[in-house]
């Protein structure tokens, strides 16, 4: 028995680190569901979250600064961005981010942060947020997100998830962590080129 052990607990450990890594930022689930729209509470069936529709509401919010989020869309489109502090993809997305924003002007980027993803695990803080953005984002502006923002935008329980909006307001792109890993530079390059080339 102990033979298969030794060959056992390295194939474990193996598998253990690549459904770690695959599996990105954040929590495998998020805190429990909110009803949202006419029917919460009401016995009606609530209206379903719709990420297409919800750059409004989230213009509509206040940033961590207290500033209106509104000043920050672009003329050209509007990227979204749900990021945690403590997230290695968050970093490597905003990076990529900051080197293609250049050459996309009248482009704005709002990040999310929602407060239960940026605590998981107790990783962060309102505090990490404001560090994290000044030492690796200081060109993004930060929209704490409540629970109906969160809902609004589809309750995407890993980080990053990114909404790309043209100037209309609609829904062109969204990089959804459930469904596949980040984007790549050639993906948030053509996104970005769709709505402002």
């Amino acid at each position: 028995m102990p033979r298969l052990a030794h060959r056992l607990l390295p194939a474990l450990a193996a598998t253990a680190v690549a459904l770690a890594s695959s599996a990105g930022c954040g929590p495998a689930s998020t805190t429990t569901p909110t009803r949202s729209g006419a029917g919460a509470g009401s016995g009606l069936a609530p209206t379903p979250p719709d990420p297409a529709r919800a750059l409004p509401a989230i213009l509509a919010a206040s940033t961590l600064d207290g500033g209106p989020a509104r000043a920050v869309a672009g003329p050209r489109g509007t990227v979204v961005i749900l990021f945690a502090s403590w997230c290695s993809h968050c970093r490597h997305e905003l990076a990529l981010l900051a080197t293609l924003l250049p050459r996309h002007p009248g482009v704005g980027v709002i990040g999310l942060n929602y407060r239960p993803h940026e605590e998981y695990d107790q990783r962060g803080n309102a505090e990490a947020v404001r560090d994290f953005v000044a030492a690796n984002a200081p060109w993004l502006v930060v929209v704490p997100a409540d629970d109906t923002l969160f809902t609004a935008i589809g309750r995407p329980p890993k980080v990053p998830t990114m909404f790309v909006y043209d100037g209309a307001g609609q829904l062109v792109t969204t990089f959804d962590r459930r469904q596949r890993p980040p984007a790549s530079e050639a993906e948030l390059e053509a996104a970005l080129a769709a709505i402002a080339p």
